[in-house]
């Protein structure tokens, strides 16, 4: 099949149709040498110290279970030579390793509120059996429906180099399709990504660090776990404090024009040094008592800052 972007999104649409989101399911894709398994590792790490250890579950495809795995064993025989899987049964068996996990891992812990992440899962299947091995769209999104196959919330896709990919490599299922072939994995990635920018979120491990990597794709995790944003965004109450009112006279204006420039420099300066509580600051004209400029920034001066030292001297 010809991989452009009307084929990818025919066959991400028939794949995909009416399955449901997931608010705590997150995948990893990409092709061979992308950096999956490392930045499996890492996130396990940082997910299971946020999380704890029984609310988070990791993954892999094919595996995970005892059937999976044996799933597994028969597909690295045939990637090393020891048995022939025609691409109709390979695409079989995929999918018969998913509906295992869906049923013995991942299903169970999604609805007990637990976050998932897997390596590899449906879109693996669009790119490597639907669009690389021309297998029926429709028939994969049978088998999806009857699993039933949850959809993940976010897909991070590590697109990488074809040729720095097949150096990395170790293992990989497709790494002896050579250059040409995982060059159209990644281009099949991008177009999906391209289709579908809600749900992928493409990381470029080619010229990133590790770390780099790790920190892109754990932010895109955490950035969709509520509780985890609202422990985080919420910060204790700083004691309000009234520092009273900068008064700019009519004379201080017409003799000391900076006086203003003065002021407005303390409430800058305030917004830079603290952000939590809503301080009142007003330029009277003393002449007609009537508020010349109201400024409301959201601010607590510190302690010694110029903004504090002029307001002491404005009660004084």
């Amino acid at each position: 099949m010809e991989i452009n972007a009307e084929s990818v999104r025919w066959a991400l649409n028939v794949s995909t149709e009416g399955l449901q989101e997931e608010p705590y399911f997150f995948t990893l894709e990409g092709g061979e040498g992308s950096g999956k398994t490392t930045l499996m590792n890492k996130l396990k790490d940082t997910l299971i110290g946020i999380l704890g250890e029984d609310n988070v579950v990791f993954v892999r495809e094919p595996g995970g279970t005892e059937i999976a795995e044996e799933i597994r064993e028969i597909v690295v025989k045939s990637r090393e030579g020891k048995s022939s899987v025609c691409p109709i049964t390979q695409v079989l068996l995929m999918c018969a390793s998913r509906a295992q996990a869906i049923n013995e891992i991942i299903g169970p812990a999604l609805k007990a509120g637990k976050v998932v992440v897997c390596d590899r899962y449906l879109d693996s299947t669009i790119v490597y059996q639907i669009l690389l091995q021309d297998i029926d769209a429709h028939l994969v999104s049978t088998l999806l429906k009857h699993t039933p196959c949850p959809l993940p919330r976010k897909t991070i896709i590590l697109d990488v180099n074809a040729e720095i990919g097949l150096r990395r490599a170790n293992g990989g299922f497709f790494e002896d399709k050579g250059v040409e072939f995982a060059t159209r994995v990644n281009t099949a990635y991008r177009l999906l990504a391209e289709e579908n920018s809600y749900r992928f979120h493409v990381i470029n491990t080619s010229s990133s660090s590790e770390d780099e990597v790790y920190n892109d794709a754990i932010g895109a995790i955490l950035g969709l776990l509520p509780n985890y944003a609202q422990e985080s965004a919420s910060q204790p109450e700083m004691p309000q404090e009234d520092y009273g009112t900068i008064i700019v006279t009519q004379e201080e204006l017409e003799t000391e024009p900076q006086a203003l420039v003065q002021a407005a420099s303390s409430v800058v300066e305030a917004v830079e040094e603290s952000k939590d509580i809503a301080q009142r600051i007003s330029v009277y004209d003393l002449l007609d008592d009537t508020p010349k400029a109201v400024v409301e920034p959201q601010v607590t001066p510190r302690r010694g800052s110029r903004m504090a030292r002029s307001n002491r001297r404005s009660r004084n």
